[in-house]
């Protein structure tokens, strides 16, 4: 960041007294027991910090800024980290609105519908951003568009030098209604090493019938990367039915990729040049089908409880798969059918006024025996706390 980008900060800082301000806290511990990549053990703490203001400009206008400072124990050095910032702009756009129009300029996170675009997963402290221009028209009060372009932001680990890259662009087009959603969105990245560009086209329709509610989410990606012609699709379906304060249903899901013309070509992955999706559970790859559960419980008016429960399975023979975090792994020499894993993530969450919430994310995977790997199991804690005034 400039330094006028600085002393614009600090000018909009100085005006908080008449902003509503917010702030989000996240602590999280990851264990990982077994690492193939070096054959060791991987023990991590990640803290997160973002404070954030609407800083109002008029009546249909406001200013929204929002600073990160990110922590990774396991972090030595480096230029470039998803997980270490010391302090920087995370966020900051004018945003300008009318009765069926609104626009966003500046640095944001994207989201369509549900999902956040474009991001390695949620557990990364640091969101991918995009400097760059959203534009939402209401039609008919029912009909919903959405136009976006932008560059990418890369996430540096010093104080206020993260700067867009010109070379990482992206473009897209969304359609949705309460039921239904169109999505259309184009990546480049025309750096000499990469060389990328793909195409993705999705689709996901919601459907409720009296107790029982699902969803299904189709995506189809073409591409070339470094002049090889790749393609990927991925499918997700998931069910909850309904009775007294319990939602219980199935889920499905999905997805390969390849070279062109080539069923089991080096696999090239969907994911993350896709919005984001949990496909596989916290699985980061899209070389993954699974059949899973999902159990929902409000326990009280404050304090709910839900557990996903999953087994995956490899699509293709070709393709590495990385786990949770970003050191697990699972060789490629495994058979296409074969069972990876058992994940189970169990996530509480507690309000305690209408301003502060807690929530508190519990995964266990035990891995497949096939992987022949000596030990087979990771535990992950994430605990995450919100609260705004």
């Amino acid at each position: 960041m400039t330094r006028y980008g600085l002393s614009l900060l600090l000018l909009l800082l100085s005006s908080c007294v008449l902003a509503e301000v917010a702030v989000e806290g996240r602590i999280k511990f990851q264990h990982i027991e077994n690492n193939e990549l070096s054959d060791t053990n991987l023990s991590t703490n990640f803290a997160r910090l973002l404070l954030k203001a609407d800083l109002p400009l008029s009546n249909n206008s406001l200013f929204y800024l929002e600073t990160i400072a990110a922590y990774d124990s396991s972090f030595a050095q480096g230029k470039y980290s998803f997980e270490h910032n010391e302090f920087d702009l995370h966020q900051g756009y004018l945003s300008v609105t009318s009765p069926n129009h609104a626009i966003k300029l500046g640095r944001q996170v994207w989201s369509v519908a549900d999902q956040r675009l474009l991001g390695k997963r949620e557990g990364t402290n640091v969101r991918r951003r995009f400097d760059g221009v959203m534009y939402q028209n209401n039609v008919l009060n029912q009909l919903q568009i959405n136009a976006y372009h932008g560059y990418a932001v890369a996430s540096k680990t010093g104080v206020f030098d993260d700067k867009y890259l010109s070379s990482e662009r992206i473009t897209g087009v969304y359609f949705s209604t309460a039921e239904l959603l169109l999505h259309s969105m184009w990546y480049r990245d025309t750096t000499a090493e990469n060389n990328e560009s793909r195409h993705t086209i999705e689709a996901q329709y919601r459907k409720e019938l009296g107790r029982f509610s699902s969803t299904f989410h189709v995506a189809h990606q073409t591409g070339i990367v470094k002049s090889e012609h790749t393609k990927a699709w991925f499918a997700q379906f998931s069910g909850l039915y309904s009775f007294a304060n319990l939602k219980f249903g199935p889920t499905l899901s999905y997805a390969t990729g390849g070279e062109a013309g080539h069923e089991d070509g080096y696999f090239r992955s969907l994911y993350a040049k896709a919005p984001y999706y949990s496909e596989a559970g916290i699985f980061s790859t899209t070389n993954i089908k699974h059949i899973g559960a999902k159990l929902q419980a409000q326990l009280t008016d404050k304090f709910d409880i839900s557990l996903d429960m999953r087994r995956l399975f490899r699509v293709n023979e070709q393709g590495d798969i990385f786990g949770p975090g970003r050191s697990l792994f699972i060789a490629n020499e495994q058979l296409k059918g074969a069972k990876i894993a058992d994940t189970y993530s169990l996530t509480t969450q507690y309000l305690y006024t209408k301003k502060i919430s807690f929530e508190l994310i519990t995964s266990y995977i035990n891995m497949s025996n096939r992987a022949n790997l000596e030990k087979d199991q990771s535990f992950f804690v994430e605990a995450m706390l919100h609260f705004a005034y």
